[in-house]
């Protein structure tokens, strides 16, 4: 792997991680948010996707060819679903008591990232699966 596809993949990476962190602070989105305020939120989204663009093209000249098409593809999907991982990741780290300080003892009924509202990923991911055991055992 080039230098130049190593250098692409963090940039997608690192302006992921900003797009998600700029979403989780819009939707209230708390179990997926590293920040406890929104504005915290946007600032590190703004930082975090305008450092890296300015790292990548500014730093270094690299408008240049050097990646083909299905190379900046998969980096593309990499990069995107290693910044997925490392934020619910981490959120869910640092989130971990999210649901027992809202006096949640059951996972939430809410459908979809709505869930991220009230508990982590991972929380609401074991909780789904908690709800399908239940369903599958009680015919």
């Amino acid at each position: 792997m080039t230098q130049l596809a190593v250098e692409y993949f963090f940039l997608i990476f690192i302006s992921c991680c900003g797009v998600l962190q700029f979403v989780a602070a819009r939707r209230k989105l708390r179990g997926l948010s590293f920040f406890q305020r929104a504005i915290s939120g946007y600032l590190f989204a703004v930082l975090a996707i305008a450092g890296a663009f300015c790292w990548f093209f500014i730093v270094k000249n690299r408008c240049v060819p050097g990646l083909e098409g299905s190379e900046v593809f998969a980096l593309f999907i990499a990069g995107s679903l290693a910044s997925f991982i490392f934020t619910a990741s981490l959120s869910s780290v640092i989130n971990r008591k999210l649901r027992l300080s809202m006096g949640e003892d059951n996972p939430s009924e809410e459908p979809g990232l709505d869930s991220l509202k009230r508990m982590t990923y991972f929380q609401a991911i074991a909780g789904h699966f908690r709800r399908k055991g239940g369903e599958q055992s009680n015919p």
